[in-house]
């Protein structure tokens, strides 16, 4: 089969935006700011967390609105756990951490364990 140049660009430029992608997750002391990769940015303020929790046991369940890549699963979740809630997660980290707040829970982890374990104790010292 005979490609044209631009269908390979194309190709190549899809796969690239749906296999790549990174969260940004910035800590205050009076806010988080979660940044997307093909969903919307989101802001808590630490006065709305109510309880942090870090686990190695959790299932995302269904994607209800958003994105889910090869490497990242953001937006709109439902679960049996936490019900309706939202996510910004790396697919290859197992490690998570919920965020009860007043407006329901936001789930987030890192790239890696280590990472998602020190993104944890940033937060909590911070809710202090």
């Amino acid at each position: 089969m005979h490609y044209s140049s631009i269908h390979r660009v194309f190709r190549l430029n899809y796969g690239n935006c749906f296999s790549k992608g990174k969260i940004e997750i910035a800590v205050s002391a009076n806010r988080l700011e979660i940044q997307g990769y093909w969903w919307s940015d989101y802001e808590i303020k630490t006065e709305e967390i109510e309880e942090i929790e870090l686990t190695e046991n959790f299932q995302a369940g269904t994607r209800t609105n958003g994105f889910s890549g090869a490497t990242l699963l953001q937006g709109e979740f439902e679960n049996e756990e936490q019900g309706k809630y939202t996510l910004y997660a790396y697919k290859d980290c197992k490690v998570y951490i919920i965020l009860h707040t007043k407006k329901g829970d936001v789930v987030i982890n890192e790239k890696t364990e280590k990472e998602t374990r020190e993104l944890y104790h940033e937060i909590e010292k911070t809710l202090k």
